[in-house]
């Protein structure tokens, strides 16, 4: 602190703050004849929409925020930017409706009226995005139609689609004009795909509407369920078919090895039987051939550890 007030009261000091004013003055002056000029300035302008009458849905999507260019003097953009995000308010009877194709509008005249009450009379809007605005509404009750996911998505080697997708909500409500037809019983998501799946998927998908439909919600979520596959043999009984009119045939062995693999869940709460046949009718000196028949759609890779089995047949 001593070195400091040392160098402040020598003469070298004294140039240095000297230097330091004038900058100071000199950034003052110029700021002044800154925000005296004319200048350009990007707005983000929030629109919101007032006094929707009962029963009237949107069916375009509102958008959130316009875009405005705004041209005028520094210091009177800098009053608007300083004082938070402008924002549009309009009433709903501001824009003109018609009613045959159930279109609310609002020119752009209209729309760059309305700006000025946002920016003053003396800012000049050069542009704005959209630079008028369309909207679908309708009164017409929404019809309540099943969702479709559309997924298109495959396990690795070792795992399965253990279950069907499960969508929830499962079922959304859909506004359309009275003009477009009445939809259609079901709806789909956007598309979904995916490869090398080891684990269960949950995902938001948004519902694919028409320009002429709106769906609420706007988005479901879709579960696929995924399992990894184990390995599993049980000893199944052999059925003989086409056995003889008279007589008796004893097969040997009486069961059989059957091996699959099947989902994680169902390892010890199997639903479904597993049906091995001895068909007769194509029976060697002493041997019968032997086939699965039957077995549950959740199991894969069923094979039977041989393909034939001794027999004896017994005469009457």
């Amino acid at each position: 602190m001593t070195k400091i007030r040392h160098l402040l009261r020598s003469s070298r000091g004294q140039d240095i703050l000297l230097f330091l004013v004038f900058v100071m003055v000199s950034y003052g002056v110029w700021m002044v004849l800154k925000l005296n000029d004319s200048s350009h300035y990007d707005f983000n302008v929030e629109l919101k929409i007032s006094d929707v009458p009962e029963g009237v849905h949107f069916i375009s999507e509102v958008p959130k925020n316009l875009h405005a260019s705004i041209l005028d003097k520094g210091l009177n953009l800098a009053k608007i930017a300083w004082g938070g995000k402008p924002q549009l308010k309009l009433k709903y009877t501001d824009f003109s409706y018609d009613e045959i194709n159930d279109k609310l509008t609002l020119s752009r005249q209209s729309l760059r009226s309305q700006m000025r009450e946002i920016f003053g009379s003396n800012a000049q809007i050069t542009a704005t995005n959209p630079d008028s605005l369309s909207f679908i509404v309708t009164r017409r009750a929404p019809r309540k139609v099943k969702v479709i996911p559309d997924v298109d998505v495959t396990p690795v080697g070792q795992c399965v689609i253990s279950g069907p997708v499960i969508v929830e909500p499962d079922s959304v409500l859909i506004y359309s004009p009275a003009h477009a037809n009445t939809p259609p019983q079901t709806i789909l998501t956007e598309r979904l795909v995916r490869s090398e799946i080891k684990d269960t998927l949950s995902f938001e998908l948004s519902i694919l509407n028409s320009s002429t439909t709106k769906a609420e919600p706007a988005k479901v979520k879709v579960t696929i369920p995924v399992e990894p596959l184990m390995s599993k043999t049980r000893n199944i009984a052999v059925e003989l078919i086409n056995e003889p009119a008279s007589g008796n045939v004893v097969l040997f062995p009486t069961k059989v090895p059957v091996s699959y693999l099947l989902p994680m869940s169902l390892f010890n709460a199997e639903r479904g039987t597993v049906t091995v046949v001895a068909d007769y009718s194509k029976r060697s000196a002493n041997r019968i051939p032997i086939r699965i028949t039957n077995h549950p759609k959740d199991y894969r890779a069923v094979e039977v550890s041989t393909d034939s089995v001794d027999y004896i047949f017994e005469q009457p």
